[in-house]
């Protein structure tokens, strides 16, 4: 009986190991697209987004957007977001909107240039948003390709 236990303990492990392999995992992409300016950790070319930075070309004003799985322990549509960067925690005022049955939460990044500094070197951050937390590696974001295209001159409408 034990030994059937191990077995399947083993196989299932396995399984998952391979699964994991074979499946692609998140990345940082920094891409401009209009009048826009993205640095991404997510899947290229699906719709896994775990967490964004972002602002419109020529403004340098730097949002992080993320979604959040439930709106339930969440009131208002100003939601107060930590920010944490090693043992720094920032308090940002983000919104929450609803799109396709999905949450989301934009934050300006208040005060930029500290928390972007900070960002730079780190290993990781962190984000709290109501009950929920999550973490993020930042091996392979792009900050200062994001900051130097944010700060370019706007493309000219048609």
């Amino acid at each position: 009986m034990k030994r059937t236990a191990i077995y399947t303990a083993a196989l299932l492990l396995a399984t998952s190991v391979v699964q994991s392999a074979l499946g692609q995992e998140r990345q940082w992409v920094l891409d401009a697209a209009d009048q826009d300016v993205f640095l991404i950790f997510g899947v290229a070319d699906t719709n896994d987004v775990g967490v964004s930075f972002w602002c419109k070309i020529g403004t340098q004003k730097i949002s992080v957007f993320t979604t959040v799985p439930s709106r339930t322990d969440i009131t208002g549509t100003e939601t107060p977001v930590e920010l944490t960067i090693g043992g720094t925690a920032f308090l940002l005022a983000g919104t929450i909107n609803k799109a396709d049955q999905q949450y989301t939460l934009e934050a300006p990044l208040l005060p930029q240039d500290k928390i972007v500094e900070a960002l730079k070197p780190a290993e990781r951050f962190g984000l709290r948003i109501g009950n929920h937390h999550a973490t993020y590696p930042l091996a392979g974001a792009d900050f200062d390709g994001l900051i130097r295209l944010c700060a370019q001159e706007s493309p000219e409408q048609p």
